[in-house]
């Protein structure tokens, strides 16, 4: 029998009508690049906008919206029209406008983990963000309470500048409120994602509370917590028993935030948009909001009067067997490369660079993303993640994931 040819099949009209989209839409980004480089905002602007009728371009405008362009109300109207077309396309998985007003962590962990959703909530964060370089903080604390109560887990690490956001809109209470919240949770996850706002009372924190977080890894423990409680309460009750328990804590988890602030450095100009995380002795984000209010002349003299905080950030020699101390902030050195050990002098440092040299190459390249990407066997990341935290046991940015050897010519 003679054979038949078979007929090629058509796509739907619908799946032409998609990728007719998808492929504008990656014409009018590409365009809306070129254009970003000679400086031309506004035809830029539009092509971008145009740009969000395919949902697969939402990141793309978001992330361009939040670094590329200079005006800040430039920036916002953009992050307005991503987020209507996320939330469009959250409401495929999700109705945001139907969620109960309390969700549990198991509901909002369901929430988080839709792609979709996660879009939508990530196109907050950057309008939240550009709300607070404008001033409008009622809109970043509507926002981020909203976040918040969504996913009360806090998936995106909001409640580590929302404590800040709450101070700069005289919110005193409810700062202090909110760090409670999450200090007091531990590990769980307290209710609305720390919003409940109960009026504080001024009580101490329990001796348990105070012995989780002085043990717990450093990841874990969120200094700004402490430090924003510290502000807060001294801000309500001056000198009293909880200020002082925070501002202790505060220092005793991440001492680099009071050594930058009592050592007088410069406040950082705005909040960090590296690719990468900022590093750990920039502290950059918890200043760039809360500096200032560390600064005024009352807050300084009660931090800088208290001895045990003192004795906290005042660092010794990191070479065995050398006492040296400082007896000022930043009076010694820092290792250049890794920033994590401290030298009384250049002798000290060449005497024990044999030693410290293995743990300085990897922060140095992992932090830089040198390492080659060949995935660490289980023994050996625990061994390099403890010998991370031993040269630098305060450092609470320090990442597990991404963590890569080297290869075998350079170990």
């Amino acid at each position: 029998m003679p054979t038949v040819n078979a007929v090629p099949s058509i796509p739907p009209q619908n799946d032409l009508r998609q990728q007719a989209t998808h492929t504008q839409a990656k014409i009018n980004v590409a365009a809306a690049q070129k254009l970003i480089q000679n400086e031309q905002y506004n035809e830029s602007f539009l092509l971008l906008r145009d740009a969000l009728q395919d949902p697969d371009s939402i990141d793309d405008v978001r992330t361009m919206a939040l670094i590329h362009f200079p005006d800040l109300y430039m920036k916002m109207a953009l992050l307005e029209d991503v987020e209507l077309a996320a939330r469009t396309y959250a409401s495929e998985d999700v109705s945001p406008d139907r969620l109960p007003a309390d969700l549990d962590y198991r509901m909002g962990n369901q929430i988080w983990g839709k792609p979709k959703a996660r879009r939508w909530m990530r196109t907050w964060q950057a309008m939240i963000q550009v709300a607070v370089m404008m001033g409008d903080y009622g809109r970043a604390i509507a926002l981020t309470t909203e976040i918040l109560r969504i996913n009360p887990s806090d998936n995106m690490g909001m409640r580590y500048t929302f404590g800040s956001i709450l101070l700069l809109s005289g919110r005193i209470e409810d700062a202090l409120s909110f760090s409670l919240a999450w200090i007091n949770a531990k590990n769980g996850t307290p209710l609305r994602g720390g919003c409940a706002f109960e009026r504080p009372t001024g009580a101490p924190l329990s001796q348990d509370v105070l012995a989780f977080h002085r043990v717990k890894c450093p990841w874990v423990v969120a200094s700004e917590h402490f430090l924003t409680a510290a502000l807060a309460a001294f801000r309500l009750w001056g000198d009293c028993g909880l200020a002082r328990q925070c501002l202790s804590m505060g220092a005793h988890t991440c001492p680099i935030v009071m050594r930058r602030i009592l050592g007088g450095s410069a406040k950082p100009h705005g909040p960090w948009i590296g690719p990468s995380d900022a590093g750990p002795e920039a502290a950059r984000d918890y200043l760039w909001l809360a500096q200032d209010f560390w600064t005024t002349p009352n807050v300084l003299a009660w931090a800088t009067s208290d001895k045990e905080v003192k004795d906290m950030l005042l660092q010794r020699c990191s070479r065995e067997g050398c006492h040296n101390r400082e007896t000022s902030i930043f009076g010694f050195k820092h290792c250049g490369n890794c920033h994590n050990k401290i030298y009384c002098g250049h002798e000290c440092q060449k005497a024990d660079w044999p030693l410290h040299k293995p743990s300085c190459r990897f922060v140095y390249r992992r932090y830089r993303g040198l390492e080659k990407k060949r995935v660490v066997p289980m023994n050996k990341l625990v061994s390099r993640v403890e010998d991370a935290l031993i040269d630098c046991p305060h450092n609470i940015e320090f990442r597990l994931r991404s963590i890569y050897t080297s290869s075998d010519e350079d170990s």
